[in-house]
Parts: structure tokens; sequence; C-alpha cells
């Protein structure tokens, strides 16, 4: 994990709980492999032409190992219209029998295990792919989304983001993944530029008005990045309504992002903290969900008042198990829906999630 901060150019602004977007780079030896797999010398200069608009330089020289730095997905699995594409460059029939095989098991064998069209011509060595048609088929590098883990109160010139280096064995079975701009942003050194543009999350992610307002803040591992904006702003205004925070790691020796943060805020009586450690045996909670469950009195006394809660990461296990105890902790109180309810929640802006996939 990388806690990076960034000085904001002239005249860009932004709010806690907006989103920084980041253009990366693609890394070098990423783009050797793109180059030999391309049969393509680094610096072979090409001159592009289009007949619409695109992101790529066209009309002016440029170097292929330029272009593939700076400007082209390399690692975006493949689609059936890549497959197809690849077999109508080569000739070799089995190549082609092996690329339809793969398009009849698509699911399982390409979106599963993420083959990449780089992968593919690496595998099948009898394709010839010409450089403009794979850019054409590789797309331009696409902006990532990073939750600002500050609060602009602190210095409105300079925006914190949090980013989990994402790196292992590669699910097609070939080498390891390296996240294109995780990996980007934590090999900058100090004083680099980078290029990027605050976005605002549609719908906004905010904090209420009313500094009085009770909050529920649910984050556990890099999910806690805007939660800690939030934190620093309520700290910085003096804001007095409570603030129940719900973080969890795998373990707190290892994986615990802003430790001494939360802790700090904690005894100012900015928050009060309860943590889920999934690694350690014996700890009472290994997931947000189960403390949220073991305080439902507290939590329930809150969301009387008019609490807002926000639920920040994991979209696809965590965020929809803290919802089940929280519609759970509605149905024992009242007997209601507490899917409903926490839909009409949503309709009031008092439940607020910020997720990922």
């Amino acid at each position: 994990m990388r806690s990076i901060v960034a000085e904001l150019p002239e005249g860009v602004t932004y709010t806690a709980g907006d989103h920084l977007a980041v253009f990366g780079k693609n890394a070098p030896e990423l783009v050797e492999w793109a180059l030999r797999c391309l049969r393509v010398p680094r610096d072979q200069v090409v001159r592009l032409s289009s007949r619409g608009t695109t992101h790529l330089p066209v009309d002016t020289p440029v170097t292929a190992g330029l272009l593939l730095s700076e400007f082209a997905e390399l690692q975006e699995v493949a689609t059936r219209s890549d497959l197809s594409a690849l077999a109508a460059h080569t000739d070799c029939p089995w190549t082609r029998e092996r690329l339809a095989a793969l398009a009849d098991g698509y699911a399982d064998e390409v979106l599963a295990k993420r083959v990449s069209v780089l992968t593919l011509l690496e595998r099948f060595p009898a394709i010839t792919l010409p450089l403009p048609v794979f850019l054409e088929l590789a797309g331009p590098i696409r902006p990532r989304y990073y939750s600002i883990s500050s609060s602009p109160l602190a210095d409105p010139r300079r925006v914190r983001i949090t980013v989990g280096l994402i790196e292992g064995p590669s699910w097609s079975g070939g080498g390891s993944y390296r996240g294109m701009c995780s990996a980007y942003l934590a090999g900058l050194e100090p004083g680099e530029v980078f290029y990027g543009y605050v976005r605002v999350p549609a719908p906004p992610f905010r904090l209420p008005e009313d500094p009085a307002t009770p909050v529920i803040l649910v984050g556990p591992g890099t999910g806690f990045a805007p939660l800690r904006g939030f934190l620093e702003e309520r700290a910085l205004t003096g804001a007095t309504g409570p603030a129940e925070v719900f973080y969890g790691c795998r373990h707190p020796e290892h994986d615990w992002l802003y430790r001494s943060d939360l802790r700090a805020w904690e005894e100012a009586g900015t928050a009060e903290l309860h943590l889920a450690f999934s690694a350690v045996p014996g700890h009472p909670f290994r997931f947000v969900q189960d403390a949220i469950a073991a305080r439902a009195d507290r939590v329930w006394e809150l969301l009387e008042r008019g609490a807002h809660v926000y639920v920040c990461g994991d979209g696809l296990r965590m965020a929809p198990a803290v919802r089940r105890v929280l519609a759970e902790i509605h149905q024992e109180r009242t007997g209601g829906d507490g899917e409903e309810w926490l839909r009409e929640l949503e309709a009031e802006g008092r439940y607020q999630q910020d997720v990922f996939a």
C-alpha cells in the first residue's frame, strides 16, 4: 500500500469524498514484452493517420516504444472480436483452430483467466499482428479512480490518495501480473509529475451538512481511504455529532492503514473505533459486519437520531454483508422490511456507498 500526496495545479479544488482520476503509464518491462510479441523495435518511428477522432498522436512521427508506454492498454482481457482479429492475421490452420476453441470456451478460458491479446500473441507465434491493428484492439489508457483520502481543510493545494499495489501470479498461467496504474504510482519519485483530474462521484459522496449529525463509517482495508478524509474534515471543523467507525484488515501488525491517525482521532473524541481482524485467532470480530452486529443497539440508536451511513471498499462481499446486517437490525426492532427501509435511506442521502468490484 502507498499513501501518496500530490500537489494540485493552480485553480484545481476538491471536496472530501471526491475521486482523483490518474492516467498511468505502462511499466518498461511490460512495454518490452509487447514489443517482442509484436516484433517491433522500440525505436521504430511510425506516423499514424486516422479517419476519425482518436486518442493516438496522429500525423506526427512517434516511436513504437512511446506509443506502447503512454497510449495503449496492454493488459486488458481479449474480447471475442479480438480473437477474430487475431485469426485473420495468421495462415496457420492449427492456430485458427485453437483461437476458435478459445472463442467457444470464452468465459472459462479467456475471461476468467484474464488472457490478454499479448498473451495470445506470445502463445501463438504464427500470428503476425501489425502495430496499428494492435493499437486499435488495445484501446486508450483509461484513467484509474482513487478515492481521495484527505480534506482540503488540511491543505487546499495538496491531495492524498491511498493506493493498493496489485501484483501476483498471472491468472492466464504465464508470469506475474502487476496493476498498471498502482505500479506506476508506486514508482514515482518526489517531485515527479503525473496527469489526472478531480472527479465528483455520481451521486456525490458527501458528509452531512450539519456537523452535529451522527455518522456511521464502514471501511475495511483500502476502503478506509475516503473515510480518512471525512474524519480529517470532522476533526478540523470540530464536528460534534458522534462517529462510529468500523474498520477491518487482516492483521493489525501488517495492514492496518492509517493506524496512528485512527488512534489519534479516537483519543481526541472525533470517533469511536471498532476493529475487525480476519487473520487474528481469537479476535472477537473477523469482519466489519460482525462488529456492526455486536454494536446493533448503538447503531440503531444513531440511526433513530438521523445518522448517515457510509460504506466503502469491496462491493462484492463486504458491502452486501453490511447491508444485510443493517436490514436485520431494522427488522428485529420494527418488524418492517429492512431492504425497503435501506432504499428509503438511500433516497434521502443517508446511506451512501463508495465501493469497487
